[in-house]
């Protein structure tokens, strides 16, 4: 798995420059090309609804030719997906990690937003894969992602 928070919170001084966040997409983009080019399969698990960004991911899949997948992983409510943004919140901080999480201030303000952007936004990619997930149910999640993944595949 390749995420861009973590490539981002690897850099010198990210929090001070917000170059870092495109850097970060860059570099997870280059390093997706080299693990695919190697016959290697990769997932980059983070919101992204930058159109150009996601063409950018699905060029990387194309030239060296495997399925590109878009799939965007929705909580069930707005009060659910606040609840996970928090529980993660907490335990980066009870890990002593600093995340581009902590600048949200209202996240209840923050959250409502991404959400409704993001039923808009899959509105708007019609080969974009939404999938509803629910609290304690990861094996279920995954096991359905892993599906939608497979079916591209297939299709390829």
């Amino acid at each position: 798995m390749l995420d861009i928070d973590e490539i981002r919170g690897s850099l010198g001084q990210w929090e001070l420059h917000a170059e870092s966040k495109p850097l970060a997409r860059s570099l997870a983009a280059e390093m997706a090309r080299t693990h695919l080019a190697n016959g290697y399969q990769v997932v980059i698990p983070a919101l992204v609804s930058v159109p150009d960004y996601i063409e950018q991911l699905a060029q990387v899949a194309d030239a060296v030719k495997v399925p590109f997948t878009e799939i965007v992983l929705l909580a069930p409510t707005i009060d659910d997906a606040v609840a996970r943004f928090r529980q993660r919140r907490d335990a980066f901080s009870a890990a002593g990690v600093r995340h581009p999480q902590d600048a949200v201030r209202d996240e209840v303000e923050a959250i409502t937003y991404t959400y409704e952007h993001l039923d808009w936004f899959t509105q708007q990619r019609p080969r974009t894969k939404v999938l509803r997930t629910f609290p304690d149910d990861v094996d279920g999640a995954y096991r359905a992602m892993c599906r939608l993944i497979e079916d591209d595949v297939r299709r390829a």
